[in-house]
């Protein structure tokens, strides 16, 4: 009963994360990808729920054709690639924030595929 329990919920861990990545991977479409270098990271304390914290690291990054400032990238950071301060990637913008182009390509997340109907 228990290994039932365990399938679906790996079952369902799974689709959640798929779903993730084809979301992701439609915002990726229609943007434009800009050369950004990593040049700092900043740790900023969120509120998760009232009086529940956590802390979060972001990197700050220049982009090429960008003037004005450092932005702060979207970034999950993890154990399978890690940003050091000086490496050039992939970004683009989309809904106001800078994501990191191949934010699902690295990990289990790489063997999901990029959409729904992966038959055709």
């Amino acid at each position: 009963m228990i290994g039932l329990i365990l399938t679906i919920a790996t079952v369902i861990f799974i689709l959640i994360q798929w779903n993730s990545k084809v979301e992701f991977y439609k915002m990726k479409r229609g943007a434009k990808l800009l050369m950004a270098e990593v040049v700092e990271y900043k740790t900023e304390r969120i509120e998760i729920k009232r009086n529940h914290y956590r802390t979060v690291i972001y990197p700050l990054v220049r982009v090429e054709g960008i003037e004005s400032r450092w932005v702060k990238l979207k970034y999950q950071e993890g154990i399978f690639k890690e940003l050091k301060i000086g490496d050039k990637c992939l970004v683009f913008f989309y809904g106001g924030e800078l994501y990191y182009s191949f934010e699902y390509d690295k990990g289990l997340y790489g063997f999901l595929p990029t959409k729904w109907k992966f038959w055709s």
